[in-house]
């Protein structure tokens, strides 16, 4: 791979890493517009790329991108550590009783109900075909107009 392609995929990376995030966004806020929108959270700030040697891009994440994608199914039980955290992270106060109380209801009602799919990934796909054919045109027209 050649420097310029490299730099070429390097930039359409980190395009694609912007879109998935903006679109994690935008399926998190459709539902319910008083939710936590995501864009500040673990999962947006843990994508990233990766560069393939046979030229392709690989968008990573943390493995909690499948509970948003898919939603928990009912009888899932989410750790209390992960709750405790994600409570303190957007500070999270019961309206009363104990904190503990609260995590403890947060979480059995999440094994009662789950929890419902926010689906990111099909629009993000869907909207990387048009980013990355515009990319590749915008390269092509610079290369012959170099030429």
């Amino acid at each position: 791979m050649t420097a310029i392609e490299k730099e070429l995929l390097s930039q359409i990376g980190e395009e694609l890493v912007d879109l998935t995030r903006f679109n994690l966004t935008v399926a998190a806020v459709s539902l319910d517009s008083s939710r936590n929108n995501l864009a500040a959270s673990r999962l947006a700030e843990s994508f990233n790329y990766i560069l393939i040697d046979d030229g392709g891009i690989e968008i990573v994440a943390n493995s909690y991108w499948t509970a948003i994608e898919y939603g928990l199914p009912v009888g899932t039980a989410v750790p209390i550590a992960a709750l405790i955290e994600w409570a303190k992270r957007y500070r999270i106060k019961p309206k009363s009783g104990s904190f503990e109380g609260m995590i403890f209801n947060i979480q059995r009602a999440i094994i009662r109900r789950g929890t419902k799919a926010r689906p990111f990934v099909e629009q993000t796909l869907l909207d990387a075909d048009k980013q990355i054919g515009a990319y590749i045109e915008r390269y092509v027209d610079l290369s012959l107009s170099l030429s």
